[in-house]
């Protein structure tokens, strides 16, 4: 009889140990945070530049910092801004990803990264005279990428993990990525100069 017992709760912890689980491998896992990797490199690059436009090209230095307080005050308004954009605007894509295999946010992250990658590469041509504006520009492009890609990626990761045990584990991927990307950032910026 104790046997019997033992056994069924066994297959019920099994059972809800499957139920948990979302399918995805820790590959699979791994792969969807690296979405979260390049985003931060390009924020510590971008903003890291601040530093070599004033050494190198003479910024205004009291300009910059009070551009760099203006896009770190608005990025705590772009957050909620690029949320709504993608729950409410999302029928412009259907055509070229298709919602039910895509998902609601990949089409952002996506066009976000690539916006990301033309602000790190439009980073290195500031035109002459305009170093503060440029990089004003630049940087406040690169914190609404990196803001939308956050945002999808968050939102993704709670909709795909359902159950806390596989979300913890695949934001733990996630700050690792995070973390690796803002750093090798920051380093490229130290190679630079």
């Amino acid at each position: 009889m104790a046997q019997v017992v033992t056994q069924q709760g066994a297959r019920k912890r099994r059972s809800s140990f499957e139920e948990t689980q979302s399918g995805h491998s820790t590959c699979e896992k791994i792969s969807f945070t690296t979405c979260v990797f390049a985003s931060p490199f390009v924020f510590g690059v971008i903003s890291s530049m601040r530093d070599i436009y004033v050494l190198k090209f003479g910024a205004n230095v009291e300009l910059m910092g009070v551009f760099n307080f203006i896009v770190l005050f608005v990025s705590a308004f772009i957050d909620p801004l690029t949320g709504y954009l993608q729950d409410t605007w999302f029928s412009w894509y259907e055509c070229i990803m298709p919602r039910e295999r895509w998902g609601k946010r990949a089409p952002y992250c996506t066009i976000a990264m690539i916006c990301a990658t033309v602000f790190l590469f439009l980073s290195y041509f500031p035109p002459s005279n305009m170093y503060e504006v440029w990089w004003l520009m630049v940087f406040l492009g690169c914190v609404v990428c990196t803001s939308t890609v956050n945002v999808g990626y968050v939102t993704s990761l709670f909709s795909l993990y359902k159950f806390k045990k596989e979300r913890v584990m695949a934001e733990g991927f996630g700050y690792m990525m995070k973390t690796g990307g803002l750093l090798l950032g920051f380093f490229f910026f130290v190679v630079l100069y």
